[in-house]
């Protein structure tokens, strides 16, 4: 018994509570080490491409691993440790899909439960940080169709905002089934992605002064899925106080995809799939949280392929969900609702799109071209938000007639497509959301157009392709210039575009605005403010220009037309 409780004890002190190294006794060093509330880190020193100095901290958990009986069920607070925790090892990515073999449409699964870790990069050495001069913070949360990804330091890292004198916090939080399950009632009421993300919040304002960080000066951002998780957050009186400016970039809980409206069905689809044949939520969520979650990461393909072809109705199946009312609850009502009546968390905002979303898509598109004959035939399948035959017949011959000039999809180019799509997918509920917001709150929109590149290498990994078919910037592009990608270092033209967009990111960061003064890295530009339906933008592109004209307004205007007069009130999405 005593030899196998000191076999425990040294176990513990070699792998630490979570599985996570602890620092040899021989690589100990007090000068990377800081005191958290839970026990004791040591980081390391960095330098960024320009030779300025930072530090690191990662794989530090900011909450319980959601293993077993808190499979489905909100984030606990971390646990203690004790001895110095390895913060140089990055924690795994949570268990979904891996993106990057879903973009060849190969669906795999990759990583585990236990991964509620986050990343902090800070530019000035935490031992010698000024408590009146704290920096502020950025928490940005990764893209991914809420499937897969996660912030890895190979993907984002913060070498450019270290040079703004930023700190930035990359959290991982659950996704796919795990992030999003929901019975609709209060045995698995969902959301437990955006959960993580809140609990990164309160995380963040626990500790963060100890990395030299600012509490009061927190600036949530994301991307494409990330966006939906901060407008979600934006939305929920629980993250009140938690943060104090917002960047929404290329998606909105206003998207068709960001909600998911039948989760009840797919909750009982899981459990066919792993052999649950129940009618009982209670019984379903007990025998879920016993099932290894190898097998659920596997079930969950043929819930998505059953799944898939109601998502231009229903959203993607993995997505955050309207929660019955309860403690615990982030979300109780669509958001379209909240933002009319301004019932959101009142930050400035700063939000906007890509030149041509969809044009990440290509080869999807290339894939799907057989298929096109389906909307000739049905032009409704692409209409959701009326249910009425009739209506969603009209309204999408009018789509063809007015974004086609009346061609058939099949005999409609790519660009045609990617842009009808790019707008009804992306740019008209991105915009409609900054309407309804600048009621209320600051909020500047952009356009990001520069074709660099990086650009060409996202084109060139997601499509095969080693050119750009036409002009256009694609989603997810404009991430790429935020951070560093250690396997494809930037030309000049593109290291300057970087300059520009990480300091217009880090203006926002620090005064709400990102163009307080006119300063030549920015082309001396002021960025004005949207004012209800009055949408000027700053197009990002190798020279900054402000258009003072209403965004896409013809176009917009369209798609106003026909929701108002064929939409079915009130609206979920737009």
């Amino acid at each position: 018994m005593v030899d196998f409780i000191r076999i425990l004890l040294i176990l513990l002190l070699q792998y630490g509570v979570y599985g996570k190294g602890l620092v040899p006794t021989d690589k100990l060093n007090n000068d990377l080490q800081l005191t958290l509330q839970d026990g004791i880190i040591q980081g390391q020193e960095e330098t960024t491409i320009s030779n300025k100095t930072f530090y690191s901290y990662v794989g530090v958990p900011y909450a319980k691993p959601p293993i077993n009986d808190l499979r489905f069920r909100e984030p606990q607070p971390p646990e203690k440790w004790t001895g110095i925790l390895d913060a140089t090892v990055e924690g795994p990515f949570c268990a979904g899909v891996n993106i990057s073999a879903m973009v060849k449409m190969e669906f795999k699964p990759q990583g585990e439960e236990d991964c509620l870790y986050l990343n902090v990069y800070t530019p000035r050495d935490p031992k010698e940080s000024n408590p009146r001069n704290l920096l502020p913070v950025l928490v940005f949360y990764y893209g991914g169709a809420f499937l897969g990804g996660g912030p890895v330091k190979d993907r984002y890292g913060a070498d450019f905002f270290m040079e703004n004198d930023v700190i930035v916090v990359l959290p991982h939080f659950r996704i796919s089934i795990f992030g999003y399950l929901s019975t609709e009632d209060l045995e698995c009421p969902g959301n437990w992605a955006v959960k993580d993300q809140l609990a990164v919040l309160k995380w963040v304002q626990t500790n963060i002064k100890r990395f030299g960080g600012d509490p009061s000066r927190v600036t949530i951002a994301g991307q494409s899925a990330g966006a939906v998780s901060v407008n979600s957050l934006f939305m929920s009186p629980k993250a009140k106080g938690l943060f104090h400016r917002a960047v929404i970039m290329s998606g909105s809980s206003l998207c068709f995809w960001a909600y998911q409206t039948d989760s009840r069905k797919i909750a009982f689809d899981l459990g066919i799939a792993l052999g649950i044949e129940t009618n009982d939520t209670k019984y379903l969520m007990q025998e879920l949280r016993k099932v290894d979650s190898n097998a659920i990461m596997e079930a969950q393909l043929p819930v998505m392929l059953v799944n898939f072809m109601s998502a231009l109705t229903n959203g993607l199946p993995f997505t955050p969900v309207v929660e019955p009312d309860h403690d615990g609850a982030v979300l109780t009502n669509y958001t379209f609702s909240l933002l009319e009546k301004g019932k959101f968390n009142k930050v400035p905002v700063m939000t906007g799109v890509t030149s041509l979303e969809m044009l990440i898509y290509k080869k999807v598109f290339d894939m799907a071209r057989p298929l096109l004959s389906l909307f000739d035939l049905s032009p409704g399948l692409l209409v959701r938000f009326t249910k009425n035959n009739q209506d969603r017949r009209t309204v999408g011959q009018k789509m063809k007639e007015y974004f086609l000039g009346n061609k058939n999809f099949a005999d409609s180019t790519d660009r045609e497509l990617m842009m009808l799509l790019t707008e009804d997918v992306y740019w008209r509920p991105v915009r409609k959301m900054a309407e309804l917001i600048s009621k209320y709150s600051p909020v500047y929109f952009y356009k990001f157009s520069y074709e660099g590149e990086l650009g060409l290498t996202i084109n060139s990994l997601f499509n095969g392709i080693t050119d750009r078919p036409f002009r256009g910037v694609g989603h997810t592009e404009d991430t790429f210039y935020l951070f560093d990608i250690k396997a494809f270092p930037r030309n000049d033209k593109d290291l300057n575009m970087t300059r520009k967009l990480t300091k217009l990111y880090s203006n926002f960061i620090k005064y709400g605005n990102p163009t307080p003064n006119k300063e030549s890295i920015l082309d001396n530009v002021t960025w004005p403010k949207v004012i209800g339906k009055k949408v000027p933008f700053l197009e990002i592109d190798t020279k900054m220009k402000v258009v003072k004209e209403n965004f896409d307004e013809s176009n917009y205007q369209h798609w106003e037309y026909l929701y108002q007069t064929y939409g079915e009130k009130p609206f979920k999405v737009y």
